[in-house]
């Protein structure tokens, strides 16, 4: 019986299989100038074989950015919720950014646990209609501490300057 692979496929594993170095694969992928075009192909072909899919969290860290925005909606009932969120989308998807997207459920405790969740992963951006004019007041502030990007949509918080 063949032994299934539990890692995923990495740039090593691929430099392993093309004699290449690794930062040759690495270029080759990412459309660097200085890879010649058969080179470029070969690799592209053999990532494609082994089924390797780009570690963004990897390019994360060295990039200093996640290409991800949070929205965080009070509910997915109102149908100007679901047409902002397309509209977001969209545009994101032009940008080469990413969407997260999470619902409240018009609960400030759990908008709080989401929005702490969205900055623990580092996203670029927050977008959020909070869930209570009163009582988003701590959570829209650890956003604003954060320094992380911001977005208030729908209603103000009392209690904030944005």
């Amino acid at each position: 019986m063949a032994k299934i692979r539990r890692d995923p496929v990495g740039l090593k594993d691929i430099a392993d299989r093309t004699g290449l170095s690794v930062m040759s694969v690495s270029r080759a992928l990412r459309g660097v100038k200085g890879v010649g075009p058969e080179t470029r192909d070969a690799v592209v072909r053999i990532a494609a074989e082994m089924g390797y899919v780009r570690n963004t969290l990897a390019g994360n860290l060295v990039q200093g950015t996640t290409r991800t925005v949070g929205v965080v909606v009070p509910d997915f009932e109102s149908s100007i919720f679901h047409k902002g969120v397309q509209v977001i989308e969209a545009f994101l998807g032009e940008h080469d950014y990413t969407l997260l997207l999470s619902c409240a459920f018009d609960e400030p405790e759990r908008e709080a646990r989401q929005v702490r969740a969205l900055l623990e992963r580092r996203v670029d951006g927050i977008i959020i209609a909070p869930a209570s004019s009163t009582m988003s007041r701590t959570t829209i502030e650890r956003i604003l501490q954060s320094q992380c990007p911001a977005v208030l949509i729908d209603r103000l918080v009392q209690g904030v300057n944005v």
